[in-house]
């Protein structure tokens, strides 16, 4: 009912204002995404390993879809055992049965940190309305691989500025990451272009 309220609507991303207009029949005046500061999570020089260093919130939320994300992170580990795998979220995640570094509620500075040690980021969400973190790495010259969901269809370029599968494709995931681990200098590319 509140979107039926007589006042100028402004969404924030384009799935927003087509859900309004087809499934609400309201009208939506403009579209304004979520700010960033870039300043927040640039770098000068940003380096990147070899083997990478593959990043991903953890949460229980089920829209987050972190149960495909842990699978996709389990079978990237045991096909190159050398890479590292880091989750930072504001939920410590539930025993796991592979390798891996945990930041809890990093804020500012230590965020930044880990988005730096970051060469691929992965977002496995299911759904969103509108996520910052894939935004975020790609400020941070990350090489992005993610769901079509929230923010990715109006703040990436497929193949260009990010890896794009489909919610749940879990091989798609791994086949992406997998393809950026076997091209190295992909990593950068996608990065330095993503930016």
């Amino acid at each position: 009912q509140a979107f039926k309220l007589p006042l100028k609507k402004i969404v924030t991303l384009k799935w927003i204002k087509d859900f309004l207009k087809e499934e609400v029949k309201e009208d939506v005046v403009g579209i304004v995404p979520n700010g960033i500061n870039p300043k927040d999570f640039k770098f000068k020089n940003k380096k990147y390993r070899n083997p990478p260093t593959i990043s991903m919130i953890y949460s229980d939320l089920p829209p987050k879809g972190i149960p495909d994300g842990l699978s996709v992170l389990k079978q990237i580990k045991v096909n190159n055992p050398n890479v590292t795998i880091l989750l930072f979220g504001f939920t410590r995640p539930h025993q796991l049965d592979f390798d891996v570094k945990f930041h809890y509620r990093p804020v500012k500075e230590e965020l930044r940190k880990i988005y730096a040690k970051t060469d691929i980021f992965l977002c496995p969400s299911l759904q969103e309305g509108y996520h910052n973190p894939p935004r975020e790495a790609m400020l941070a010259e990350c090489a992005v691989v993610a769901t079509n969901v929230g923010s990715i269809p109006d703040c990436s370029i497929p193949g260009k500025t990010a890896l794009v599968v489909e919610p749940g494709d879990v091989n798609g995931m791994v086949n992406a990451i997998q393809e950026l681990i076997n091209n190295p200098k992909k990593i950068k590319e996608l990065g330095k272009s993503s930016k």
